[in-house]
């Protein structure tokens, strides 16, 4: 049996899609949930999801998206010499205005955000050469525009 979908096994998913939406069974959106609330293993499209469909342990989604996958918040660590996305994902909620180096390895963020890695931070925070989040915490009031070092 051949891995690719075969392109009338293609247009047979996607007329049963069509079938369902036409027939006023679309999927409903899922409610809005806060950025504190979500896993760090959830994934999400951004955009608009129209149809889904679960075969054996897969989902496979369909609609007016650009991007699919776990939610990282405002900011990620991005491995320089691959490209490879770090994990686990910053999930910043908020934004992220600039980033220093701390030094030793790790760096301090700023900007207008309210969380880091699932903590309180408000504006300013230290992230450790191990991509976790110190204990360093100096709330701001406003928003942080630039840093140096």
């Amino acid at each position: 049996m051949s891995k690719h979908v075969s392109a009338r096994r293609l247009v047979s998913l996607l007329a049963v899609s069509a079938t369902v939406i036409g027939a006023g069974l679309a999927v409903a959106p899922a409610a809005h949930a806060s950025p504190a609330s979500v896993s760090a293993d959830t994934a999400g499209a951004r955009g608009i999801v129209y149809t889904t469909l679960q075969h054996g342990n897969r989902i496979y989604i369909g609609g007016e998206f650009d991007f699919a996958g776990r939610w990282s918040g405002a900011g990620q660590v991005v491995d320089a010499s691959g490209g490879r996305v770090a994990t686990p994902a910053l999930r910043i909620v908020g934004q992220v205005n600039a980033a220093v180096p701390d030094g030793i390895g790790g760096w301090f963020i700023g900007g207008s955000f309210t969380q880091v890695l699932g903590a309180p931070r408000l504006g300013l925070a230290r992230i450790t050469k191990a991509g976790k989040l110190s204990a360093f915490r100096a709330d701001v009031t406003g928003t942080v525009s630039a840093l140096t070092y």
